[in-house]
């Protein structure tokens, strides 16, 4: 099964790079995700937490690479990415199925806590010079100031 999902959650483990078989760097990062979701219970007047969910995130690339800089464990998150459903047996004979989310983009959870964005050069902006004033790093705002946004509903 493969299902594209945005889950809120909090890191459950430190994102660690497993290299096997001389991977290198094009090794996933993978940590552990857990999510639970609250809601409140009119006829107790209390709130009721449901089960916690979790998760193996694999983070491919420059992705893993920020991850591996930025994320740590206990930190909240928001993942958007592809859920692969893993069924395996475990050593008394049990049907186990561990879902593994595919990561395509994660970031911190804005809603508890503030977070600082490093962007990164990529190999054209490198090569680019920068205009005196402009941001080093070269395009990356350009899309702000681009003449096709000049109409634009927002």
């Amino acid at each position: 099964m493969q299902e594209r999902i945005t889950v809120m959650g909090r890191a459950a483990t430190d994102p660690q790079r497993v290299t096997r078989d001389g991977a290198g760097t094009a090794a996933p990062v993978t940590f552990r995700f857990a999510t639970r979701d609250s809601r409140f219970d009119e006829t107790t007047r209390a709130w009721v937490e449901s089960e916690t969910n979790w998760y193996t995130v694999k983070a491919w690339r420059a992705l893993g690479d920020n991850v591996l800089e930025s994320v740590a464990k206990g930190q909240p998150l928001i993942i958007q990415g592809r859920l692969e459903l893993d069924s395996w047996t475990d050593s008394s004979g049990r049907e186990r199925i561990t879902p593994t989310i595919h990561a395509d983009s994660i970031g911190h959870d804005l809603r508890r806590g503030a977070s600082a964005f490093t962007a990164r050069a990529t190999s054209a902006d490198a090569s680019a010079v920068a205009p005196q004033g402009a941001v080093a790093g070269g395009s990356r705002n350009d899309w702000a100031t681009s003449p096709e946004l000049a109409d634009a509903p927002f």
